[in-house]
């Protein structure tokens, strides 16, 4: 059984009624050692505590007793899959399982995962939006387009080719300059060597 030897606190005021029988059974079936309270004393690496959410009124309180959390959707998801618990701290379910984020606030970094690792680059709102849903949604909406921080000014180009790059440069994230100023980022000109 995927929870044999793990004592788990389950308690009311912990989590939301509507998941509170579905839990019960979920642990007992899964050979869970249930105790229906919580007890911030048990904080041994197989003990844990079963909390709604990061923002419970109790979380911290818990979290600093050095409680081991698990969210609802985690347990779920363990039983589900027939595993043991995430030995990591608080675990609100296992959307993000197996999924690599690179973080960075560096240009050179961002363009290296589009570029060589083939990676969408996104804003931390789909980060946001997968711990709310409590799975992976699509990064399609999220995508920071290529574009994005850039001021872009154009010389010695025809007007038509012009007002083509500057709607392209704009639909995709960028500023467009008329002018060749200290702002500008990026100079696009028709220059042959």
């Amino acid at each position: 059984m995927a929870f044999e030897g793990l004592t788990v606190y389950l308690s009311r005021n912990l989590v939301a009624l509507e998941q509170f029988d579905e839990l019960h059974g979920t642990l007992k079936s899964n050979g869970a050692d249930l105790c229906l309270d919580a007890d911030p004393s048990s904080n041994s690496p197989k003990q844990y505590h079963v909390i709604s959410s990061l923002e419970h009124e109790k979380f911290a309180f818990l979290s600093a007793q050095g409680c081991n959390l698990i969210g609802p959707e985690c347990i779920f998801r363990c039983a589900k899959e027939h595993r043991s618990f995430p030995r990591q701290g608080y675990t609100c379910c296992l959307a993000m399982d197996g999924v690599k984020v690179l973080t960075s606030g560096f240009e050179k970094e961002e363009k290296w995962a589009l570029t060589v690792l083939r990676k969408p680059i996104v804003t931390i709102s789909w980060l946001e939006q997968c711990f709310h849903e409590h799975r992976l949604v699509s990064h399609e909406l999220y995508r920071i387009p290529p574009c994005t921080g850039l001021t872009i000014c154009v010389s010695g180009i025809l007007p038509d080719e012009r007002q083509q790059i500057e709607r392209h440069v704009v639909q995709y994230g960028g500023t467009y300059s008329g002018n060749l100023t200290k702002k500008c980022t990026h100079l696009i000109c028709n220059i042959s060597f």
